[in-house]
């Protein structure tokens, strides 16, 4: 009679399928909505630093930035007054330049005076000069 009815010693497949059909038959626990509300919002004061060493990096990143931005605003002012310097030197070059190339062409008109014949009168003889009338000079 064994043969008939096998028992569920002699079968250990039957007794997981059993004891899984037990398990799938219960339900999940039921979880309140309050008990989830509760968990999900935080407490407004529950976000307090509590490391030590992490504050004291921040506060040395926090000068080091401000310590930069110092030595950014420093170098744009001086480079700035440098621009402005450079553009009063080039200024004053470029007039420089224009007062040499007139010195220049002034020198050359002058030279150019100097180079052409020149008559000049030693004595004059005769009578008075009238205004309208020709200056003639006579004898020698």
């Amino acid at each position: 009679m064994n043969s008939e009815k096998p028992s569920d010693s002699q079968h250990p497949k039957s007794e997981a399928r059993a004891e899984s059909n037990k398990q799938s038959d219960k339900s999940a626990p039921e979880i309140s909505s309050t008990t989830a509300q509760s968990q999900s919002t935080p407490s407004p004061h529950g976000y307090k630093t509590t490391c030590k060493k992490r504050d004291w990096i921040d506060k040395a990143t926090l000068g080091l930035e401000g310590f930069g931005l110092f030595v950014l605003i420093v170098y744009t002012i001086f480079t700035g007054l440098m621009y402005s310097a450079n553009k009063k030197a080039a200024e004053a070059a470029r007039d420089a330049a224009k007062a040499a190339q007139d010195s220049v062409t002034q020198a050359r008109e002058s030279a150019h005076l100097d180079q052409r014949a020149w008559v000049a009168v030693t004595a004059v003889n005769g009578t008075k000069p009238e205004i309208g009338k020709i200056f003639t000079r006579h004898g020698d």
